[in-house]
Parts: structure tokens; C-alpha cells; sequence
């Protein structure tokens, strides 16, 4: 896990998901960026700690600023790959839609970035990073349901395309997800 990308002042690596503290850290960083835009509901997370069923098996990336000796995190992301839509992370919504996708099928998703280190390109690359890893993996597809923020990032930037449906999540209730894919 020891690749690192330089991206203006900033480094990006890739954790192992067996590395308990990291991703302690990043499940922080989830719930305090979340939280502060008042998109969560904080007693569903007492521990002030975001983590769900997929994190152990997940490749994730972090950011940190490039002459920080602590690697404070000031960013992270997520991408899985899955045999069949059905078994990927968010997969029932697009079953749901009537929606097909080939596998294997990969999810981008809980992408958060904090508020000193935004405008700086960094959801750009991580989305780019995680793509690039879904392709090098042999998935068939990308799959997310991202905010409107990077629903835009990811259509304009990326290719993905917007399926027109949306959902919310009980955990974030006030903010809809776009369904959009990204087939190669």
C-alpha cells in the first residue's frame, strides 16, 4: 500500500483496510465533515465514528498535506468491486430502477474532503485515482450515489452518466444521491 501521488501540496496514499487506526481516522473524519454540514443525523453515530460493513474489505485513499509528519488526514475515499450488481455496495437501488449493469461491478463512495482543503482538485484526483484503480482491477463498471456536488465533478469530469434517479439515506437525511454509472 505504499503508492503515493503528489498533487499540489497535498499527498495521496492508499491504506490497508486491516490498519485499524487509519481507518478509525478516516471514520472520523466522515462523521466530523458530515456532520458540519449538518447532513447526518449524530445520534445514529454515538461514537462520532463513520463506518459501515464495506470499510474491511474496501481499498481506500487518504490525503494529507505534503510537509505534515503527523499525516493529519484532510481527505479520503472509498472504491469496491463486486462480482455481480447484486452484490455491490448500493446495487439494490439500481435493481430497484429496473437498472443493468455487467460486472464486476465497483462503487466509488464516501468521498470527504474538509473544509480548509477543498477547492484544491483533491476530489478530482481521488475520483480519478479510484477509477483508474476500478479499470486496472477488470471492472465492468462504476457505480455511486453522490451528492450534487460530485455528481457534477464526476459527470463533467469523469464520463459517469446521471441515471436521472435519486435517493436519500436515512443517515443522511437531507441530501438526495444521484445514481450514476460509469460503464467501460
Amino acid at each position: 500500500m505504499s503508492v503515493k501521488v503528489q498533487h499540489n501540496d497535498f499527498i495521496i496514499e492508499e491504506v490497508d483496510p486491516t490498519d485499524q487506526d487509519i481507518i478509525a481516522t478516516i471514520g472520523r473524519l466522515r462523521f466530523k465533515v458530515w456532520e458540519e454540514e449538518g447532513e447526518i443525523d449524530p445520534s445514529l453515530f454515538p461514537d462520532k465514528i463513520w463506518l459501515d460493513t464495506h470499510d474491511p474489505i474496501s481499498r481506500h485513499w487518504i490525503v494529507y498535506k505534503k510537509d505534515d509528519d503527523k499525516k493529519e488526514i484532510v481527505a479520503c475515499a472509498r472504491l469496491t468491486v463486486h462480482d455481480t450488481l447484486s452484490d455491490s455496495v448500493d446495487g439494490y437501488i439500481w435493481m430497484k430502477h429496473g437498472l443493468h449493469l455487467n460486472g464486476p461491478v465497483s462503487n466509488i463512495s464516501k468521498l470527504v474532503v474538509d473544509k480548509p482543503a477543498r477547492r484544491t482538485g483533491i476530489a478530482s484526483m481521488l475520483n480519478k485515482l479510484r477509477v483508474d484503480a476500478a479499470k486496472k482491477m477488470g471492472a465492468a463498471c462504476v457505480t455511486s450515489t453522490a451528492s450534487d456536488i460530485n455528481t457534477k465533478l464526476l459527470v463533467e469530469k469523469s464520463g459517469f452518466r446521471d441515471t436521472g434517479y435519486t435517493i436519500f439515506f436515512p443517515n443522511r437525511p437531507n441530501v438526495p444521491f444521484h445514481i450514476i454509472e460509469l460503464v467501460f
